[in-house]
């Protein structure tokens, strides 16, 4: 079965079209993945068993569906939807873990459920040590559930002891020289990141559309696709940014 991989293009927001959430419960049956109605997803990170720190990007690769943004909140269409993932029972789908998705699910009133995406990936964050079990299902584009699911179970150890995998933890180190940031179509990834006064931070378009990145003291103007855009934080505090040309698309950096 020939398997394909989604990069989407349209804004997130696009979700908040049609409300009609299925607040279904997220029952875990199985770690393989599995098909329906002739669409099949599978986790390729973080994998099950894992060891990770408290941030990480989970990455899915799903093969016979695909994801319409423009269509969440239409009528249903055989084999096109969008996504559902769901920490812990929807315990971490909230603004505070799951970012831009996390807003979007206390949108539609789905947080504490699962967090929307219209992405084959979603970044949490602050998620405390111990064992945790994600889920994410294939969803119609009226929110209820095409049938197809898969799930990963993993430990998060906390930075300072995670092993190193398919995660995005090493992108938030502050203990390099420098630290990089991507602009993965609509997120940055860290969405939140922490150096040393005086580090550079290189802002990089690893996506498929233009992006920036304005904060208080910066302001990249346009990034276009493989580009990338640099700046010193020489001054201690919490910064604030955003792609004023994505609504939602936002982060932070603090200095230490």
């Amino acid at each position: 079965m020939n398997r394909k991989m989604f990069t989407l293009l349209p804004v997130l927001g696009v979700i908040a079209v049609g409300v009609n959430a299925c607040g279904a419960d997220e029952n875990v049956a199985s770690d393989m993945p599995s098909a329906a109605a002739g669409g099949q997803v599978l986790f390729t990170s973080p994998e099950s068993g894992a060891a990770i720190g408290s941030m990480f990007t989970a990455k899915i690769d799903i093969a016979d569906f695909e994801i319409d943004a423009a269509s969440v909140g239409k009528k249903s269409v055989d084999g096109r939807g969008h996504l559902h993932f769901s920490l812990d029972g929807g315990k971490y789908d909230h603004a505070r873990y799951s970012g831009v998705n996390g807003k979007l699910a206390e949108q539609l009133g789905t947080d504490g459920k699962y967090s929307p995406s219209v992405m084959p990936q979603i970044t949490y964050s602050g998620i405390p040590a111990g064992e945790h079990t994600l889920v994410v299902e294939l969803a119609n584009n009226n929110h209820s559930d095409q049938g197809a699911k898969a799930t990963t179970t993993f430990t998060v150890k906390g930075d300072e002891t995670a092993k190193t995998g398919a995660n995005d933890e090493a992108a938030a180190s502050a203990g390099n020289a420098g630290a990089t940031i991507e602009m993965v179509d609509l997120r940055f990834v860290p969405a939140a990141l922490t150096v040393e006064r005086g580090q550079t931070v290189t802002f990089v378009n690893r996506g498929k559309v233009t992006h920036n990145a304005k904060g208080k003291s910066f302001f990249s103007r346009v990034v276009e696709p493989g580009g990338s855009y640099r700046h010193t934080f020489d001054r201690a505090g919490t910064f604030a940014y955003v792609c004023t040309l994505h609504p939602g698309m936002e982060g932070t950096v603090t200095v230490r």
